[in-house]
This record gives C-alpha cells, sequence and structure tokens, in this order.
C-alpha cells in the first residue's frame, strides 16, 4: 500500500529479571528467572518458511528487520537485548536511540558486521540468504499477517526463540481476554453502522483477510467493502451509495481531504460529522498494540456500547 499500512503499544507488565544481584559475600548471582530462561537453550524453532534453527544459547544481541518484529520483541522485555531496527520503527520510543540498520532497503554488510546472535526477519525483507550464508541466525516470521491468529503464532516464535514463552502467553492471554469482552459487549449493538475504511485519498481500503476487517467484525460493524479480498479500491459512486455511517481513515489529513468532497455531501457520515482519522500502525503492525486498534475502533462506531 502507499501509505505504510496500518503510538501506544500496551506492554504488559513484565518482571525484569535481575541478573547481577549480590550475595553477602559479593559474588554475582542470577535471579531464578535468568536461569529458567538459559536453561530453555539450546531451543530449536521452526520459522515460516519451514526453517529449523538451532539456537545455542539465550540471544544477547538482536537485530529485527521490521517493525512489527520489534514491537513483539519490546512486549517480551527484549527491549536491552536489541541492538539495530530498520528506519521505519517508530515505537516504543526508545527505539529511536538504536542503531538503524536501512529502511525498506536493508544494508546487509552492516547487520553481518553488528554480528548479531539472533535476526528477526520477514518475508518483505528481500534476500535474506546472506545473512543465512554469514552463519547467522535467521528466523523468518509470519510473512503476511492477515489475522490475530497469525499474529498470536508471531509472538510464541519469537517468544520460543528467545526464551521467553511465558512472557509471550501472557501477552496472548491479555489480547484474547480484551477481544473475549469486546465480543461480549457488542453483543448489545441493535443498529449495525456502515462503515468506509480510507486507506488513502484514491479510495484504496480493506476487505476480507486483513486486521481491519476482522475488528469490525468484533465489534458488529458493516465493512462497506467486507466481501472483497484484500485491499481493494472503490468508485466514489459506490461509496456515495452505500452511504457510510461512520468513515474511519488511517492516513494524516483525511478529514479535509473527504470534506472537500463535494459530491459527499449527503453522506450521513459527512452530515452527521463522524469522520475519524486513527493512528494506521494500530490496524496494521501485526503486534501486541492491534488489541488497542480493536478498542479504539469499538469506542468510535459504538461509543454508547464500549465507553460506558
Amino acid at each position: 500500500m502507499k501509505n505504510k499500512l496500518f503510538k501506544l503499544f500496551f506492554l504488559l507488565s513484565i518482571l525484569v529479571l535481575v541478573v547481577g544481584c549480590q550475595t553477602k559475600d559479593g559474588q554475582n548471582v542470577k535471579s531464578p528467572g535468568a536461569n529458567d530462561e538459559e536453561s530453555a537453550f539450546p531451543v530449536s524453532v521452526s520459522d515460516i518458511n519451514g526453517n529449523e534453527i538451532v539456537i545455542s544459547k539465550k540471544p544477547e544481541r538482536i537485530i529485527s528487520l521490521i517493525p512489527s518484529n520489534t514491537e513483539i520483541a519490546y512486549a517480551l522485555g527484549l527491549g536491552d537485548k536489541i541492538i539495530a531496527v530498520t528506519e521505519n520503527d517508530t515505537f516504543p520510543d526508545e527505539v529511536k536511540e538504536k542503531d538503524t540498520i536501512g529502511g525498506f532497503q536493508l544494508n546487509f554488510e552492516k547487520i553481518i558486521s553488528l554480528n548479531p546472535d539472533l535476526i528477526l526477519a520477514h518475508g518483505l525483507n528481500g534476500d535474506i540468504e546472506q545473512l543465512k550464508n554469514a552463519g547467522l541466525n535467521v528466523i523468518v516470521v509470519n510473512n503476511f499477517e492477515s489475522s490475530f491468529e497469525d499474529v498470536y503464532a508471531s509472538i510464541n516464535l519469537i517468544a520460543k526463540a528467545t526464551g521467553k514463552e511465558q512472557e509471550g502467553k501472557a501477552i496472548i492471554k491479555d489480547m484474547t481476554d480484551r477481544i473475549d469482552v469486546i465480543r461480549q459487549k457488542a453483543k448489545q449493538v441493535t443498529a449495525i453502522k456502515n462503515v468506509w475504511v480510507e486507506i488513502d485519498p484514491t479510495l484504496y481500503t480493506t476487505g476480507q483477510g486483513t486486521f481491519l476487517n476482522e475488528m469490525l467484525v468484533m465489534i458488529e460493524a458493516k465493512n462497506i467493502a467486507g466481501n472483497e479480498q484484500g485491499w481493494p479500491q472503490f468508485s466514489e459512486e459506490t461509496i456515495i451509495n452505500s452511504n457510510p455511517d461512520i468513515i474511519i481513515a488511517t492516513y494524516v489529513g483525511a478529514t479535509e481531504t473527504i470534506h472537500n468532497r463535494s459530491a459527499w455531501n449527503n453522506i450521513n457520515a459527512i452530515k452527521n460529522n463522524e469522520i475519524y482519522e486513527v493512528n494506521a500502525d494500530l490496524f496494521s503492525r501485526a503486534g501486541p498494540r492491534l488489541i488497542e486498534g480493536v478498542e479504539k475502533l469499538a469506542a468510535l462506531i459504538y461509543p454508547e456500547t464500549f465507553t460506558k
């Protein structure tokens, strides 16, 4: 997509494991939690491509090649182990202090020179074979996540590879528990709202097989593009005839852009001033913050139900 598809991402309260506690005689001892994590290694994991990777010891130097992997790693409590991220990483704020290894075009030579013991890659990262050929541990996380179940799988994979399986389970439980609450509240919805989601000014939207569509289904809202697949482009005529009650836009400046379309003046969402610009990352980055996206969407579309 032209916009970076879909900042406040939740971090589950994970206890910081104290590694350097002092005994009375001044010797360093590791906390029980740290011992548990290290005893899990070596560990064997299978990535999304079916490659089996054996990680001999707990990773201490991790490079993330896509923002969603970075967000998962931070949620697992691995922020201090991250040594480099991409120029596209924005969350949490601490990533701005990290070294960078390129944007959409990655600097493979620099990645190798940083000598990471684990690389969290993605199918969008292009030719990563040279990283593997350099003897580095590379895990390819789900290539094109399109559902919450895919995200849970990615969290579990990264958690297992880093000795953070319990933290991973806790994150997933938090997400699923909050989704259960949303689904229960959604049963109270009686007047279904018609929703147009605008990804960019050229009228691309979100259909089946996307996080946003799954979210709309969860909260009992009708997606105008709900019968389409992926990221279709609609005509103005189709949108006007669909007469959305709510417009959700995932790009900056959308409200002004949409109000300037004179042909849309009779659309319910325009007449009732129901146009909302949202942070695309909460609806597109395949990580723990997606649950915030669902809760945000629900509160915007059905405030009487979800903000009680």
